[in-house]
């Protein structure tokens, strides 16, 4: 009677961004079934990579020994399937910032830099009732020099006139009176 040493997992893997059920409750991703040797190398690489593989869903189906009698092979079940479904759900759910390649971690970024606009604009679209003007010296001076060459000369001057302009005029007007 010979015993492989190690259990064989057996996991339905579904591919796909999101689960999709149909009607009666059942998923409709593309799946498979994938039998690998738990504690080895190759396990490891495969927990390691479920979500870079695109498996959005990962199930234990089974978990047994291989037993050969009697030139038959015969499946002996492993007694602890719970901690095998644990290290794989653990493995899967697993989103830490080391794991995540730098184009998912621009990504990331990009989201988070977007958020963070959204939420800006969103609170900067309420303004205040009483918005104070800041006073611009120049603006104010101009407006001081339109209205003594209003008075000075009886009406308007161009307003693509600057500040030097007007004390021009207005000093000819004062020198011609």
């Amino acid at each position: 009677m010979k015993t492989v040493e190690k259990p064989i997992v057996s996991l339905r893997v579904y591919r796909g961004k999101q689960v999709n059920y149909d009607e009666n409750g059942k998923i409709r991703n593309e799946n498979q079934t994938i039998k690998i040797t738990h504690d080895t190398r190759e396990w490891v690489n495969q927990l390691k990579h479920l979500r870079a593989n695109g498996y959005v869903k990962v199930d234990v189906e089974e978990v047994y020994f291989l037993r050969e009698e009697k030139g038959k092979q015969i499946k002996v079940p492993y007694g602890d399937i719970d901690s095998v479904k644990k290290d794989v759900e653990k493995a899967h759910s697993v989103t830490s910032k080391e794991q995540l390649t730098p184009e998912q971690k621009k990504i990331a970024e990009l989201e988070a830099k977007l958020e963070a606009f959204i939420g800006a604009s969103k609170k900067s679209t309420t303004t205040p009732k009483k918005v104070a003007e800041i006073s611009n010296p120049d603006k104010d001076l101009k407006k001081q020099l339109m209205t003594e060459y209003k008075e000075l000369k009886g009406k308007r001057g161009a307003p693509m006139w600057s500040i030097e302009d007007y004390k021009q005029k207005i000093a000819e007007l004062k020198s011609e009176q």
